[in-house]
């Protein structure tokens, strides 16, 4: 501990009380009448009405951040609090993407083999035919070279919609640093700093 502390200046302690002359960063209220010299530095910056109370800072379960703001971070004010220990991530919270499905698809196509007799495709014609010269029409058959249970054909596409199912839960994750925990004071009683 510093022999001769200035009015409000914190320190940090590892034992769970406050030494002579200090006290517990808690956010308790003192009093303006007989705390004249740490009010007229405080002010109501950490609570109070600033008539007959003003507040400590209340350093439980927080990190200090400096005040102010550096190159492309947020605006901080002296006294302002914020953050949380733990958050539930949404949909919004994620970038961007997509998901690839694999699945197999299979359709059955129907087939006739009944004998052509038109060479004009169209809705349920059988095309089988050869030109004749003379004029007439002669119906042939169409036969495979061999035998298959399944032959493949072109231009034929198969068009499906699949949705994913969804995964996770809503449980919230911790946000924090490592951390250990110590006691923050102030100094109550010490020298009246000077303006630089």
């Amino acid at each position: 501990m510093p022999a001769d502390p200035y009015y409000g200046e914190i320190c940090i302690y590892p034992y769970p009380f406050a030494p002579e002359y200090w006290a517990l960063c808690e956010g308790q209220l003192l009093s303006v009448s007989q705390h004249t010299a740490l009010f007229s530095l405080l002010g109501t910056a950490f609570g109070g009405n600033g008539v007959s109370t003003f507040g400590l800072p209340d350093l439980r379960g927080r990190f200090v951040l400096g005040e102010g703001t550096g190159p492309g971070l947020s605006t901080n004010y002296l006294g302002q609090m914020g953050g949380r220990e733990e958050i539930i991530l949404s949909t919004h919270n994620l970038p961007s993407h997509s998901h690839t499905i694999a699945a197999e698809c299979s359709a059955e196509l129907g087939a006739t083999q009944d004998v052509g007799t038109t060479a004009t495709p169209g809705p349920n014609c059988v095309l089988a035919q050869e030109e004749d010269t003379t004029g007439g029409v002669h119906p042939v058959n169409l036969y495979a070279d061999a035998a298959q249970e399944n032959t493949a054909l072109g231009g034929v596409g198969i068009t499906a919609t699949a949705a994913c199912h969804p995964t996770g839960s809503d449980r919230s994750t911790d946000i924090r640093n490592p951390y250990m925990a110590l006691k923050y004071c102030i100094a109550i009683i010490g020298t009246y700093p000077q303006r630089n």
